[in-house]
């Protein structure tokens, strides 16, 4: 199963709470001015005073017009192009469960151009799940986390797990099992990941993974500095203390805040 099946309370729901929040977008676009500038990455339908989007539209979040009315910024994270900012000229970057969607070649490209575009000592917050925890969690047969996965696609709570990080669009238990109990961890996870595009009609899969040695790896060899693993509402940046920002407190998130250099950017 590729696509969701159209659920027309959940569509309801669904519009019940995007419409408000584009609407705010709408006024407070023209109302709130700053000569920060301070740019969500991946930020699907939301809004914050003083902050800018960037995203691409897609129908998976079923969003429609209301939702590209709130984009700042349409950029599509897969497609290898410049980020629409100078060097050196963003405050602040966020992004909240959005990297898990693109193949790592891509996030790795977009990584590399936030901090060409960051202001020295300008700061960048990333949630992405934490694949440390999700593994932990089966490993231990601890399944409550798979439940709503099994149950909304009728898999198996194998499969379920594969959501976190490989939407699978086919299932072999055996082979599952068998690369599960032979393969280390990170190439368990390379392995089922290996060869993952995005879908623009199923972007809300997840095709990617992180823990916090992944990334702190990567952002480390784009010149990221002070590179820390927080905690749900523990950033050290002001700007993001407040209820827009780690939205997800019961999800198996990984939470770091990094930093570009003050002296050159290194």
């Amino acid at each position: 199963m590729s696509k969701r099946k159209f659920d027309l309370i959940g569509y309801i729901d669904n519009r019940r709470k995007i419409i408000p929040t584009c609407i705010r977008a709408s006024i407070g676009k023209k109302l709130f001015k700053t000569d920060k500038l301070m740019i969500n990455v991946g930020s699907g339908v939301w809004y914050k005073p003083f902050w800018k989007s960037l995203d691409l539209y897609t129908s998976w979040y079923g969003g429609g017009i209301w939702w590209k009315k709130t984009i700042d910024y349409d950029y599509d994270l897969t497609s290898m192009k410049q980020l629409p900012f100078d060097d050196d000229s963003v405050d602040l970057f966020y992004s909240e469960y959005a990297f898990e969607h693109i193949p790592i070649k891509c996030s790795k490209y977009v990584f590399g151009e936030m901090h060409r575009c960051l202001k020295p000592g300008g700061g960048f917050r990333i949630i992405v799940p934490d694949m440390d925890i999700v593994y932990s969690k089966f490993n231990k047969d601890d399944l409550e986390l798979f439940e709503h996965y099994a149950k909304e696609q009728d898999w198996n709570y194998s499969r379920a797990f594969l959501e976190f990080f490989a939407y699978p669009d086919t299932f072999d238990g055996e082979a599952f099992w068998k690369d599960f109990e032979t393969l280390s961890k990170e190439k368990f996870f390379d392995k089922y990941t290996e060869g993952k595009i995005q879908k623009k009609d199923t972007a809300g899969h997840h095709i990617s993974w992180f823990n916090f040695k992944k990334l702190h790896d990567i952002l480390e060899s784009f010149g990221f500095v002070d590179i820390k693993k927080t905690g749900y509402k523990e950033t050290r940046f002001k700007e993001m203390k407040n209820k827009y920002f780690d939205t997800r407190p019961d999800y198996p998130g990984l939470f770091v805040d990094c930093e570009k250099g003050r002296n050159n950017g290194k």
